[in-house]
């Protein structure tokens, strides 16, 4: 407990000088990775890792100059299969990091759209911290994800946070980005790339 009472000012510093990504970054560095074995409300049990340790997909990668924030990993049982959360940083600007991903996704088979700030007005992106998103699915693997691109945060180093959100569909299991597609069709929301 007295560590962590040495490691509060630290911390509160980077998070306000360097932005909360390499607060992130730093936090989730001190504590390590683990796994955690959950009970699901049938009594079967899920297991995660979480953690800068935790594995990822062969098909998922991290821009160069990236530094990885935090993952986790879901394991498949059942009729949840693989899924998980990949997060890193990055000084890149959002237009770079879009078509970093556009490009590597397609190289791996995926189809992929940048819907740029998706149902968000620009107003309300700005304000949560917004600067894009990309959609991509991979059907021949039932892949999918989500990447939201945030903007610069800090007040001497500007990094920016990107998270990726990704699980492999089970039969039968409805797609998370065709439901945000028809929302942004239900409120007839153009489509377009980050700045």
């Amino acid at each position: 407990m007295r560590m962590f009472r040495w490691l509060f000012l630290p911390l509160l510093l980077i998070a306000g000088f360097a932005g909360s990504p390499y607060f992130g970054a730093v936090f989730y560095h001190l504590l390590g990775t683990s796994t955690v074995v959950a009970m699901e409300a049938d009594g079967t049990a899920r297991t995660s890792t979480s953690g800068p340790g935790a594995s990822q997909p062969d098909w998922l990668t991290q821009p160069p100059g990236a530094l990885t924030t935090n993952s986790t990993r879901w394991l498949p049982h059942k009729d949840a299969l693989d899924s998980g959360v990949f997060g890193m940083l990055t000084h890149a600007e959002a237009r770079d990091v879009s078509a970093y991903y556009t490009q590597f996704l397609r190289q791996q088979g995926f189809d992929v759209e940048d819907i740029g700030l998706g149902t968000l007005d620009q107003r309300t992106a700005a304000f949560v911290g917004v600067a894009g998103t990309i959609l991509a699915e991979r059907t021949s693997t039932g892949h999918e994800l989500s990447i939201q691109i945030r903007t610069p945060q800090g007040l001497i180093v500007k990094p920016r946070h990107v998270m990726i959100v990704w699980r492999k569909l089970g039969a039968g299991q409805a797609s998370g980005n065709a439901l945000y597609r028809s929302q942004m069709r239900a409120q007839n929301m153009p489509r377009g790339g980050s700045d």
